[in-house]
């Protein structure tokens, strides 16, 4: 008689309570709430990583131009970039000339860089000969912007350089 009910006791047990459905649920609504915000801050991060490789791509084409066309001026702002794409034997691609953190796809004739404002060889290493539109950052501009440096350094600056270089040492 006793085996009978240990029986129906263990049979009772097979099924899953509701409060074990409810604690599984919350436990992956809090992993969840935890893991968002860094999932989008790592998406972000990866943009701006990808338009800092893009205004180095930029300066080797630059580089490479000079190199081939000694004496030659490049032109100012924007003009220097698309020249670079448009060219012959072009030295870069259209699509390093539009900013990922743009939400828009560039094509032909589309360059989100401000290019340098006077002559790069005369600026020091340490000014900037480029950098990203503000417009690219779009609700973002607080976090500043990423700068290409005459050395061929990118940085990422959080205001002050970054909108000095906007103000008086690039242009459209």
């Amino acid at each position: 008689m006793k085996q009978a009910r240990y029986r129906r006791g263990a049979r009772a047990r097979r099924g899953i309570a509701l409060i074990e459905i409810l604690a599984a649920a919350t436990a992956a609504m809090i992993v969840l709430a935890l893991v968002i915000p860094v999932w989008s801050r790592a998406r972000r991060f990866e943009s701006v990583s990808a338009c800092m490789s893009n205004l180095r791509m930029i300066h080797r084409a630059e580089s490479s131009w000079e190199s081939s066309h000694p004496g030659q001026d490049p032109g100012r702002g924007k003009t220097c970039w698309t020249k670079l794409a448009e060219s012959p034997s072009p030295f870069l691609e259209w699509k390093i000339l539009s900013c990922p953190l743009v939400p828009r796809q560039g094509g032909p004739g589309v360059c989100d860089y401000l290019g340098p404002a006077g002559d790069p060889g005369k600026a020091a290493p340490e000014d900037p000969v480029g950098c990203d539109d503000a417009e690219n950052h779009g609700d973002n501009r607080r976090q500043g912007g990423n700068i290409l440096r005459r050395s061929g350094d990118v940085v990422n600056d959080r205001r002050d350089l970054w909108f000095t270089a906007l103000r008086f040492k690039c242009r459209p």
